[in-house]
């Protein structure tokens, strides 16, 4: 039983702070410490520590030492070994002074240190192993040094009393002798020695009697002869020698000569107690003397008992019970106090058997306890542990409140370890953390506890039970690191707990491969779960245990689990930490991988800019002699290295990506700009188109009016002929002449003004009927004038209201964002200015600080001194303002506050660009409502010049109808009604002109606004190019960068498992930067290289690319031809370029069997672009398809594509184009069915919209009229090329290929019919105009003539 453990009051554990006199003990001479050697000194202070019970100091100050003196560490592990075993933490004690060889200087000391803690446990073995290896050297103190010597005579007498107790009584003297060797006033006298030797004798003979062996009776008499003689000095050792003499009449049985020695010498002895000093009750002799008084009433009692004198016995008895008791309750640091309980214990029962008497003791139950424990230890000692577990788990229930419950319960937990009862030991072990979690046993029991669980897991066959096991295990663990984080196991069992946590999402995930299907997805889910459970446990180490390895460790581990599950920035922080805290020249290649994985973390996941940093420094700690000192010959050195260099270039390039975006962002927004061009100058050309209809309107309206003029000119002519002949005529005639040609004249004016007055009348009818037809239709449209009107005024105002709306939200936003942002720098400017009070409080306090130490005068100081006072609760009030300014300023300048003036500002941004384009909507509707008002008094004019116009109409038929003065009074009537018609109709053209120069107004307007547009969208463009001009740099200059380590790279590793995909990614920047021949040059050698690897086959793609961009066709194909072997695996977009790209390069195979591909996918409802290319690029697919077998002569096959293609969709907008090439499959096939061909093409004419569709198809239709080669087909094909040649626009682009070829094709049939002047015209027109075209060599060489001109010609069609 450990009895410093029972009597020393536990001391409450907490946070490292050093006292302040210790502190100040380190930090008065730190100079001269250090000069003369800092180690002495803070070993003296860790044992000073472990002096005054400042155990948890202590061991952290034996720590930092290990640390600090490596080449101390043995003599700190003997220092920290002996804390460790004062504070109770006795198996961390046998397991920290384990790391002392034998070969160590202190290993002797080391094996005096375990003897003496094993003799507290009473493992005697192992005390006596310890003591002999530890005198077998040592026979006396090297020094006069007072604790070395203490130390010695201490060991002496210990392993003394061990050889006593094994009977060893002559070795025990010879031990007792080396007392004689110690120097000075702490030796031994002859007269002690004496003493010493005759005690060990009796303590030998004790034992044997103990034993029931016999004893030596003589040997004990000599003893007791000899022992008297040293009472005739009254000292210690005469007080001492009546203790061996009652004990040596003991051994004889002499019981009452023994009770009459102790009786004669109890006050001598009580005299000698009090010469002791307070605490030193341990050399007591009268602990002995009542121990003893004991033993010998317990004979008398034996006696007593074989003579059948019960009361005697009884009498006795309860006297050695009373003894006994003393010793164990008033000396219990003496060593005769367990002997003393034990034979307390003994008595108590007999008394209890034998006379039925209850013996108690008062005032707690700790006696009792350590009665049970010290039965118990019996068994323990014989490892016997079934037979102690009921003792323990007595004493555990009568010592709730007993100082010995935790030394019982561990004793407790140890039995129930040992005998398997697991559940058992971990109830108890809840009990001691509950209630006794302070007590030095409690962290010993849970270590216990713990072990004993984990040990039987590792021997457990069944899986189950095996998990369960350490489940429990590391519960109980988890539990002491939470109570006991100063303890110094304390950072191993939280280590151990967290690898478990992963050794045991390790399992998991290594089980999630072997599995299938949904069974491997929820154990990878599992896994994962597992790893993240792991995190806190790591964590933990990490707050906790920063200090130590295992701490510094945990960042590491930490780092992979973040690896594997997936969290780069969380990895890359852990093992930047580990990297930079780890210290351990031994755990470099890990410091190196931990900032190898802390990079590639950056790298991959948006932060490359961190990783170009990282990884250059981490290559520089990789050069031969690189100031970190890192040795470069391990493969874990020169894979990183490797992996480095690499991933270096990926990093420049992944830094230079992060501006792509914004260079999209420009291209976006001169994208935008450029459509603004497009639409503004789509605006402009229709504002002029309206300006010019307006115009054209108004000389339209105008001519109207004429016209209505002319027709009243025409009818105020009603009655108005010219059949008589002139004066000079009649002159001349005769009378009978004058009259035959007046009645001549009278009759043809009668018969002229009849047909006139006829015509009139009809033209008045038809005027009447058109006048109400249209007073009809413009009463109809100014109903849905007005209705047009309606609408327009309310979407006008709704407009209106809208852009109200808008404009006050966006001023609401300013103004919140003008407030915010002034309260914002209100804030700091308040901290700016309490801080400058504050410094300027502080200035002034300084200056009256100095004035008052360092003043020339005393009234000078003494003002110095008012000041100072002065300042002082200025500065406290000046210091609080500033604490209040920060702390408004805090509560102001918030992320949400932040974010809040960003969300305003982009609020204001998007409303800008609303009310913008807002007030064209406005502006545009207001001007439609205008022009919808002019409309409505245009067709009310018109509708008034109408009735003018019908009531003139009647006035008309009445001067036809009328004759004499009615019809003169009728025609006055009809001019007056004529000028109002005119006036009528004039303010119709008036209202017009007003409606087109409102036209034109609003026409202006628009080309202005466009003009505009243009201008601002052409400078904005001008200022985004310069604008994007630094980004540009910036990025160039990053793929430079990562073009040349990549370069380097290739240079250091040729072979490098790394080289293809770095290959396929330096391809890759020389193609987007339309570098091709390089992009060609280095991604040929890259399938040349490594064709098997996934970069080489990958890059097929990106060569073949590169070489169709630099015009190498034959290449390319060959790389799309490997690519397309394995077709199914090429990515959508990329077949689609295979597709488009080879059939333009007249390379038709492979673009068929890209096609293809394309097409199976466009049918396969599973893949995963099967939605895209249904909708997008079937028919892209189908038609080049078809091209692509026309180039291959396989004519049937591109039929089917054509007809699919169009049975699909007949309005495609591939019909004409499919057309022309089933005419071609139908014309080029063999046979040849020029019918079919022809009929694909007069479908074509048909539906054609477009001229040029029709030039085209008429250049087809004569070039098969001129393949059937009869003088018929020949004529009607000149007839179709001369179509094209005579009303095909040449200012139309696109018409001049095929008004080339009808010149051409016209010539060459007027040849072969033998119309040689059409011929010659043609051949002519065609020099004229294509001088250099693509028939000027075939136009000199035409064919000769097939027929004469006279032959008959067939009608044309």
């Amino acid at each position: 039983m450990n009895v410093l453990s029972s009597t020393r009051r536990p001391i409450r554990r907490l946070p490292f702070v050093l006292p302040a006199c210790l502190l100040a003990a380190v930090c008065l001479f730190p100079g001269s410490l250090k000069a003369l050697d800092e180690f002495p000194f803070d070993l003296r202070l860790g044992r000073s520590l472990t002096k005054i019970q400042m155990y948890d100091y202590a061991l952290l100050q034996f720590e930092l030492m290990l640390v600090r003196y490596p080449d101390n560490r043995d003599r700190i592990i003997l220092a920290k070994s002996r804390a460790l075993y004062e504070s109770g933490k006795r198996k961390l004690g046998d397991e920290t002074i384990k790391g002392i060889k034998p070969t160590s200087p202190v290993y002797t000391q080391a094996q005096l240190l375990i003897g003496e803690n094993a003799f507290k446990k009473r493992d005697y073995a192992a005390a006596a192993k310890a003591y002999s290896l530890y005198f077998g050297k040592v026979k006396e103190p090297s020094s006069d040094d007072e604790d070395e010597v203490e130390d010695f005579k201490r060991a002496v007498r210990v392993y003394a009393r061990l050889l006593e107790q094994q009977g060893k009584g002559a070795e025990a003297a010879k031990v007792m002798a080396y007392l004689t060797r110690i120097k000075g006033k702490d030796g031994a006298s002859d007269r002690q020695l004496n003493f010493l030797k005759l005690q060990s004798m009796l303590s030998a003979e004790e034992e044997n009697s103990n034993q029931r062996k016999p004893v030596n009776a003589p040997s004990i008499k000599k003893a007791i002869a000899e022992l008297q003689k040293l009472q005739w000095e009254l000292d210690g050792v005469a007080a001492a020698s009546f203790v061996e003499v009652a004990r040596g009449h003991v051994l004889l049985e002499q019981n009452l000569k023994a009770i009459e020695v102790l009786k004669m010498a109890t006050d001598f002895m009580t005299q000698i107690e009090g010469t002791l000093k307070d605490g030193a009750q341990t050399a007591s002799p009268l602990a002995g003397a009542y121990f003893y008084y004991g033993k010998a009433f317990k004979g008398e009692a034996r006696k007593a008992f074989k003579a059948q004198d019960k009361e005697a016995a009884r009498k006795h008895l309860t006297a050695s019970t009373k003894c006994f008791y003393k010793v164990v309750q008033d000396y219990g640091s003496s060593p005769y106090r367990t002997p003393a309980l034990s034979e307390f214990g003994k008595c108590k029962n007999l008394l209890s058997k034998e006379f039925d008497v209850s013996v108690k003791m008062e005032g707690s139950a700790d006696a009792e306890v350590e009665m049970k424990m010290e039965q118990a230890a019996a068994f323990i000692n014989t490892k016997n542990f079934a037979s102690a577990l009921p003792l323990y788990l007595e004493a555990v229930r009568l010592g709730r409140r007993s100082r010995a419950f935790p030394e019982a319960a561990l004793r407790l937990v140890m039995c129930f370890g040992k005998t398997g009862r697991f559940l058992e030991a971990e109830a108890v072990v809840s009990y001691l953390a509950d209630l006794f979690s302070e007590a030095p046993q409690t962290p010993d029991a849970m270590l216990m506890c713990g072990g004993f669980m984990y040990q039987a897991a590792q021997k457990a066959s069944d899986p189950a039970v095996k998990s369960g096991l350490v489940d429990s295990a590391m519960a109980v663990f988890d539990r002491f690191v939470e109570l006991n984080a100063t303890h110094p196991k304390a950072p191993d069992i939280a280590f151990m707990i967290a690898e478990n946590e992963y050794k045991v999402a390790s399992d998991t995930a290594k089980a999630s491969q072997k599995a299938t299907g949904q069974s491997r997805e929820d154990l990878k889910l599992l896994a994962r779960s597992q790893y993240l459970g792991a995190i806190p446990k790591y964590q933990r180490l990490v707050n906790q245990f920063s200090s130590f390895e295992k701490g510094v460790r945990s960042l590491y581990k930490l780092g992979w689990i973040y690896y594997s599950t997936e969290q780069p920035r969380e990895a890359a922080d852990a093992f930047l930490r580990y990297c930079d805290t780890e210290n351990l020249p031994e755990r470099n290649d890990d410091r190196l991988e931990s900032k190898f994985r802390a990079s590639e973390q950056l790298m991959l996941n948006e932060a490359a800019p961190e990783a170009v940093e990282h990884l250059t420094e981490l290559l520089a700690w990789l050069q031969p002699g690189n100031e970190r000192g890192f040795k470069g010959g391990s493969k874990t050195v020169k894979r990183i290295k490797e992996d480095a260099t690499s991933y270096l270039a990926w990093s420049y390039d992944l830094t230079g990506e992060e501006s792509r975006p914004l260079l999209r962002e420009f291209d976006q927004r001169v994208d935008t700009s450029r459509h603004d061009i497009r639409e503004a100058q789509a605006a402009l050309s229709r504002a002029e188109q309206e300006h010019a209809l307006a115009a054209k309107g108004i000389e339209e309206v105008q001519a109207s009016f004429a016209d209505i003029e002319k027709l009243v000119e025409e009818v105020a002519g009603v009655g108005a002929v010219a059949g008589a002949p002139s004066p000079e005529e009649l002159a001349k005639m005769t009378e009978e002449e004058r009259a035959a040609a007046k009645r001549i004249a009278a009759e043809k004016d009668a018969r002229l003004a009849r047909e006139h007055a006829k015509q009139m009348r009809q033209r008045a009818d038809g005027e009447k009927l058109a006048y109400e037809q249209e007073r009809e239709q413009i009463k109809a449209a100014k109903d849905q004038a007005a209705a047009a009107n309606a609408d327009l005024t309310t979407r006008r105002d709704a407009a209106v209201k809208e852009l109200e709306k808008t404009e006050e939200r966006k001023k609401q936003a300013a103004d919140k964002l003008a407030a915010l942002t002034a309260e914002m720098a209100a804030a700091e400017k308040g901290v700016a200015d309490a801080e400058e009070s504050v410094q300027k409080v502080q200035r002034y306090l300084d200056k009256a600080k100095q004035m008052h130490e360092h003043g020339s005068s005393k009234a000078e100081r003494q003002k110095g001194l008012l000041a100072r006072k002065k300042a002082a609760p200025l500065l406290l009030a000046t210091q609080r303002k500033f604490d209040e300014a920060a702390e408004k300023r805090d509560q102001v300048i918030t992320t949400e506050n932040e974010k809040a003036k960003v969300d305003l500002a982009q609020a204001i941004e998007t409303d800008t660009e609303a009310i913008r384009l807002q007030k064209r909507v406005v502006a545009k509707l207001a001007h439609e409502t205008a022009l919808s008002a002019k409309d409505g008094e245009l067709l009310q004019t018109r509708l008034m010049a109408v009735a003018k116009a019908l009531e003139r109409n009647g006035q008309v038929t009445k001067v036809l109808d009328f004759s004499g003065d009615a019809k003169a009074s009728a025609e006055e009537d009809l001019k007056a009604l004529s000028d109002e018609f005119l006036a009528a109709f004039k303010e119709v053209m008036d209202k017009g002109i007003e409606k087109a120069v409102l036209i034109q107004t609003m026409a202006n307007e628009e080309m202005a606004i466009a003009r505009q547009t243009i201008a601002q969208a052409e400078d904005k463009i001008e200022s985004i190019g310069e604008e994007r001009k630094p980004v540009q740099t910036v990025f160039d200059g990053w793929k430079q960068k990562a073009e040349a380590q990549f370069k380097a790279f290739f240079a250091a590793y040729p072979k490098s498992k790394h080289a293809p995909d770095n290959m396929a990614r330096v391809g890759t920047i020389y193609l987007e930067s339309r570098q091709f021949a390089k992009a060609a040059k280095i991604l040929n050698e890259l399938s040349t290289k490594f064709p098997d690897s996934k970069a080489g086959k990958e890059a097929l793609f990106n060569l073949g690319r590169a070489q169709c961009e630099i015009g190498e066709y034959t290449d390319a194909e060959v790389a799309f031809e490997k690519l397309l072997k394995s077709a199914s695996d090429m990515l959508t977009p990329n077949l689609s370029f295979v597709s488009e790209r080879m059939l333009r390069a007249a390379r038709p195979k492979v673009s068929l069997t890209a096609s293809r591909e394309l097409l199976r996918r466009s049918e396969d409802s599973s893949h995963e672009d099967y939605e895209t290319l249904r909708e997008r690029s079937r028919e892209p697919a189908l038609y080049r398809a078809g091209e692509a077998c026309l180039g291959m002569e396989k004519y049937d096959e591109a039929l089917t594509y054509f007809d699919r293609l169009l049975e699909e969709n007949e309005n495609s907008g591939y019909f004409f184009e499919a057309k022309f090439r089933t005419s071609d499959c139908r014309r080029k096939a063999t046979p040849p069915d020029l019918d079919a061909a022809m009929h694909d093409l007069l479908e074509i004419l048909q539906y054609a919209d477009k001229q040029v569709v029709t030039n085209r198809a008429l250049c087809a239709v004569g070039r098969i009229l001129g393949e059937k080669g009869t003088q018929k087909d020949l004529q009607l094909a000149t007839a179709r090329f001369q179509q094209v040649v005579m009303l095909a626009d040449p200012e139309v682009e696109e018409n001049k290929p095929w008004i080339e070829e009808a010149v051409y094709e016209s010539a060459r049939a007027f040849a072969r019919l033998g119309q040689n002047d059409e011929r010659d015209k043609m051949v002519r027109q065609y020099r004229e105009m294509f001088p250099a075209g693509r028939f000027k060599e075939k136009i000199g060489g035409l064919p000769a003539a097939e027929f004469t001109p006279a032959t008959p010609a067939a009608p044309e069609q």
